[in-house]
């Protein structure tokens, strides 16, 4: 568990028209993968391509997001990241309802899932 787990920067973040300041790690991603811990978008968190072509790579980056965060809630032993933990190894996609608009819904859940059973 060597892991660096910095202490997060505070940033303006936009919400919409609003702006917040948040805690969020300062991390510069170029084309390896490095998640953010409890601040990444849907690729790392969900798991989430978008397209067909990024499917392995997203694999790769939700497999290290998952990685990081399982040792988090093991450091940590928090019960917010363990629910945080428990509810995204639930595979939340999977329970979402294609019928609220995500495009390529069939071809995306059967190329994740085949990219992570590799």
């Amino acid at each position: 568990m060597g892991r660096d787990l910095k202490t997060p920067q505070i940033r303006l973040t936009r919400i919409g028209d609003v702006a917040l300041e948040m805690a969020a790690p300062q991390v510069v991603r170029t084309s390896g993968i490095k998640p953010l811990l409890l601040a990444d978008g849907p690729d790392y968190t969900f798991g989430y391509a978008g397209a067909a072509d990024r499917l392995e790579r997203v694999a790769a980056c939700q497999r290290a997001y998952l990685e990081l965060l399982r040792e988090c809630a093991t450091r940590t032993e928090s019960a917010d990241v363990a629910a945080v933990l428990a509810f995204l190894e639930s595979e939340p996609l999977d329970q979402l309802d294609p019928s609220a608009g995500l495009r390529s819904w069939r071809d995306r859940d059967l190329h994740r899932r085949r990219a992570l059973s590799d």
